[in-house]
């Protein structure tokens, strides 16, 4: 009997010994952010491109805006990572380079000469286009990715330099004829603008580091659209402020 006991013994300390060695310690599983994007990169280059609505707030006695009017911005983003932690990407500093198609029409009253005479039109139109050099510098905040998905908010600045830009006017005379002018370069607008902007969308992981994403912006242009030189009938400077919704479709990697 003793002997089957001591047997038994040495049996069971054999079979506790060879299952600890062969007992491998398991592999703590990934996360799924990780799986995603293993490690975060420092910066982020994208391209995008921003259909918008836009329109015109003039400041102005006697002047009113006509209608919005579509413009669109393109151009490309670079998001700096400012994240500490090795594994965060949350945060960034956005900058680009873009080009920015604005166009507005107000409506206002403007001297014209027909027939060698000067006719006031109370209520003549002006439409205005400009294409304008745009650097974007702002804040990004991104959420963890969720089954692929991303949300995210922005904020900041777009700084513009105009470079080209036409306007022509139109209205009605006698109550009878539309009339249209010629288009010509477009001298009222400033050289400098500063706009506002902020936003909410998506972005969605098409695979690991590669994202398409949708934001729907909010923009302000707090700067005059008018250049010094711009003024009334009353000699008084033009003001005007313009204000636009653009749904900004991007692609990163």
């Amino acid at each position: 009997m003793k002997r089957i006991a001591l047997f038994l013994l040495i049996f069971c300390i054999s079979v506790s010994l060879s299952a600890q060695k062969d007992k491998k310690p398991r592999k703590p599983k990934d996360n799924f952010t990780e799986e995603l994007q293993p490690l975060p990169k420092r910066v982020v280059c994208g391209i995008s491109l921003a259909p918008s609505c836009d329109w015109f707030a003039p400041l102005n006695s006697g002047y009113f805006r006509e209608k919005a009017e579509i413009g669109a911005r393109y151009g490309f983003t670079f998001d700096i990572n400012l994240a500490k932690k090795a594994r965060s990407a949350n945060y960034y500093f956005t900058v680009g380079v873009m080009i920015n198609h604005l166009q507005g029409v107000i409506n206002f009253p403007e001297n014209y000469t027909i027939f060698d005479s000067t006719v006031t039109f109370d209520n003549a139109t002006r439409h205005y286009t400009s294409t304008s050099l745009v650097i974007p510098t702002g804040i990004k905040l991104k959420s963890n990715p969720m089954k692929n998905c991303v949300i995210g908010g922005q904020f900041g600045l777009y700084h513009s330099f105009l470079l080209s830009g036409k306007k022509y006017d139109s209205f009605v005379l006698d109550e009878k004829y539309n009339i249209v002018t010629d288009k010509v370069k477009n001298d009222e607008a400033g050289m400098l603008s500063e706009t506002l902007y902020a936003g909410l969308g998506f972005e969605y992981v098409i695979v690991r580091k590669y994202r398409a994403s949708l934001y729907v912006n909010y923009n302000c242009m707090f700067t005059n659209y008018f250049n010094k030189k711009s003024v009334t009938l009353e000699g008084n400077r033009k003001k005007s402020i313009v204000h636009g919704i653009e749904f900004v479709l991007g692609f990163a990697l």
